[in-house]
């Protein structure tokens, strides 16, 4: 039976959903719309429209700052203030309070907060998501499985978008595990550079850059430079000097071109790693993480470099 409750609650999420929309194509009219439907969904349901509408979100994620700003622009009754990240006074331990904590580098803080959220919501996948999410980025790699494998447990259906499990699998030295994984991603995202070079790695590790050249998984078109090049480096296409010229002569003052030297710089290097030329590969580590980019794959190319540094990545096939 569906409630009155629950009826006011699905029309409350499918106008929230048009602020994706407002936001993507920037239709000001949805902007506004969203912001009364935001409000609407917080004096109905707080916990369900914070947790669900922006944690488990892509898009969220990729334009956190734009869609807080407008976000909070309609929660000036709920407390939650808006600055130049994110920072929420509501609910301590919400979500939203964890995004808060990690943008600012407080990661003991933000683990504490999403170990909260996990006791308070044991049966909640998008809870044990959102921790192991952060302990990969602090670099606790088997903790972050660990919650990985709970999401999963928790929610099979989420198992072919599962990316993030499958770099935990890689540092943790799984690699058929992590093999499987991008395997499955390719399943739902099959135009994603980064899934087929991921694959290449754990190959790499098991049978060597050789075998692994020989199954490169299928991938379309990826826009984003210069990850086509990086893409045709795997297959054997082209030679590393070849792509490392092409990442060299990206305009290095231009911060438009930021994301472009970054994953330039970070798939070198990694590739690099797999060669086992560890003092190479963290030169163009080394760059890319000095760009200081915001998002999950900056975070891992951080938690790469340190892993080198201290000589802990993981062994394999050479």
């Amino acid at each position: 039976m569906i409630t009155l409750a629950s009826s006011q609650r699905c029309h409350q999420h499918r106008k929230l959903s048009d602020t994706y929309k407002g936001l993507r194509f920037g239709h000001q009219a949805m902007i506004l719309n969203a912001r009364k439907a935001t409000s609407e969904m917080l004096s109905t349901r707080p916990s369900n429209c914070l947790y669900q509408h922006l944690i488990t979100c892509p898009f969220f994620h990729r334009k956190r700052s734009l869609f807080l700003s407008v976000f909070c622009s309609g929660l000036c009754v709920s407390g939650i203030l808006c600055f130049s990240g994110i920072s929420i006074a509501q609910e301590t331990d919400s979500p939203l309070a964890v995004e808060d904590a990690k943008a600012s580098h407080r990661y003991e803080q933000a683990d504490e907060l999403a170990t909260k959220r996990v006791e308070a919501f044991p049966e909640d996948w998008r809870a044990y998501l959102q921790r192991g999410e952060l302990r990969f980025r602090a670099g606790k790699i088997t903790e972050s499985l660990i919650d990985f494998d709970k999401s999963l447990e928790l929610n099979p259906a989420m198992a072919a978008s599962f990316w993030q499990r499958g770099l935990s699998l890689y540092y943790a030295g799984k690699f058929q595990a992590g093999r499987e994984q991008f395997e499955l991603h390719r399943t739902v995202n099959s135009s994603d550079v980064e899934n087929p070079f991921w694959h290449f790695l754990c190959v790499a590790k098991m049978e060597g850059v050789d075998s692994a050249q020989k199954k490169i998984l299928p991938c379309g078109y990826d826009g984003r430079a210069p990850l086509m090049d990086i893409l045709e480096l795997i297959r054997g296409a082209k030679t590393f000097e070849e792509v490392a010229q092409i990442v060299g002569a990206i305009d290095k003052e231009s911060k438009q071109n930021a994301n472009d030297r970054f994953y330039g710089n970070y798939y070198l290097g990694l590739y690099l790693d797999s060669l086992g030329q560890k003092e190479r590969a963290e030169a163009f580590l080394v760059k890319a993480v000095d760009e200081k980019l915001p998002g999950y794959m900056p975070d891992a190319a951080r938690v790469h470099l340190d892993l080198l540094r201290k000589g802990k990545l993981p062994a394999g096939a050479r």
